[in-house]
């Protein structure tokens, strides 16, 4: 593939997909971690990491909150309450779990950069893999 100015660009690499839920042992405590300067996600199982991830969380004028929450709800099918899509249909958020009031960790699109309303977005495979794994009560980290 050649950039506009003649440049050769490289296509991303496909990440590895996390491994099955249902392999993994059960675990007696569960967190996920934020990190907003890295754009990236870890997730622990009784104090050992199990994956991490690329993320796109809020940006500077919709900034996602920091500290320390724990999962309030999940939904897989979750709905955007305030934001809609280009078919001015609410935006879709699957596999969501909601951490701080209007703030979500979900699927969606990740340009390598803050880019969300204040929700922190994960691809597919990452975000189907924490919803599977996380339950209510569960810690979630916001760090910068």
């Amino acid at each position: 593939m050649a950039a506009e100015d003649g440049e050769h660009v490289r296509p991303k690499a496909k990440l590895p997909d996390p491994p099955d839920p249902a392999s993994l042992p059960p675990a007696k405590q569960r967190r996920i971690e934020i990190q907003l300067k890295d754009q990236r996600f870890l997730y622990f199982e009784d104090d050992q990491l199990v994956w991490s991830g690329p993320i796109s969380s809020g940006t500077r004028q919709h900034p996602t909150p920091k500290g320390r929450f724990r999962v309030q709800s999940k939904d897989i099918d979750k709905r955007s309450g305030s934001y809609t899509n280009s078919f001015n249909r609410p935006t879709p958020m699957p596999y969501s779990l909601q951490f701080h009031g209007p703030y979500f960790i979900h699927e969606g699109y990740l340009p390598d950069k803050p880019a969300s309303h204040g929700c922190v977005r994960l691809r597919y495979e990452d975000a189907k893999f924490v919803f599977d794994r996380m339950q209510l009560g569960d810690r979630v980290i916001v760090t910068s």
